[in-house]
């Protein structure tokens, strides 16, 4: 594999096996953890994903000191499920847990301040990644976070991605802000296409967003692309069409671009091998 390539996916996944479609069991998804860390795509891993429900799970505690990237509950009433949150997060850190980064959606508010305020108590965890709703405008929402100095942003791009408007609107925010963000489910294959983004794609409109100032229509030009003659990946840059990144770039733009959630790493493996891009 090109070294630049390398670049782009070094440790960019978190393991996510516990939630759909894989779902599996907290004793299953840390086995294949496990096995994924002796095996030789251990340097595509990022942390290990668990929803808070399974922090007391001993298969979960016993990942004991490496970072765990803990899902937040949903769908409930926010305040108290940030109370509850609180409380778990607490007795997994005193049971010797290690909480990488803590995750949760926004609630459906004008004023973020109080939320992010009130999201203050997490800090705990080494990061706190504040899920968007796609369906809402970015811009103050992102200007608040990055203004608070202590969260990332989080967009959700499956099962159903949003409009890659919208999604690189979310990143060109993201970087002219200098804003940490991740984004989660539905990154399976290397290249848009069926209905999904490809993690190259969004990985790569970062680092090009960065190097050459790219505009919200450029990016979506880059996240947009499904062939992959389009591509070429050397030692020292990758280029798409007539842009080239180098890997200065790259490396700007996963200090940015922390991770991305999938239930699996053998997929995105064998979506590269397809295409040619493992050798």
């Amino acid at each position: 594999m090109k070294a630049s390539l390398r670049d782009l996916l070094r440790r960019g996944i978190d393991y996510s096996g516990m939630f759909p479609p894989a779902k599996l069991s907290a004793e299953e998804a840390v086995g294949v953890y496990r096995a994924l860390q002796s095996s030789d795509l251990n340097w595509m891993l990022h942390r290990f994903s668990a929803p808070m429900s399974a922090l007391a799970h001993p298969a979960v505690l016993s990942l004991g000191e490496e970072p765990v990237a803990v899902i937040g509950r949903r769908g409930g009433d926010w305040e108290n499920d940030r109370a509850e949150d609180a409380h778990d997060l607490n007795a997994f850190l005193h049971a010797g847990g290690k909480v990488g980064s803590y995750e949760c959606e926004l609630p459906d508010t004008d004023d973020v301040e109080e939320v992010l305020g009130q999201l203050r108590g997490f800090s705990a965890a080494d990061e706190v990644m504040v899920e968007l709703n796609p369906d809402r405008p970015f811009p103050m929402i992102l200007d608040a976070l990055a203004d608070a100095d202590a969260f990332g942003a989080k967009l959700r791009t499956g099962p159903t991605p949003p409009p890659s408007e919208i999604v690189a609107t979310f990143i060109w925010e993201c970087v002219a802000l200098e804003l940490p963000f991740k984004l989660t489910a539905g990154l399976h294959d290397p290249l848009t296409g069926n209905g999904r983004l490809g993690f190259v794609n969004v990985l790569a409109s970062t680092a090009a967003a960065i190097q050459h100032d790219l505009s919200v229509s450029e990016i979506r030009k880059i996240l947009d692309s499904a062939d992959p003659t389009e591509w070429r990946f050397e030692d020292r840059q990758l280029f798409f069409q007539d842009w080239d990144v180098s890997r200065d770039a790259i490396e700007d733009a996963r200090a940015l671009f922390a991770s991305f959630g999938s239930c699996s790493v053998e997929d995105p493996a064998e979506g590269l091998s397809k295409l040619g891009w493992m050798v």
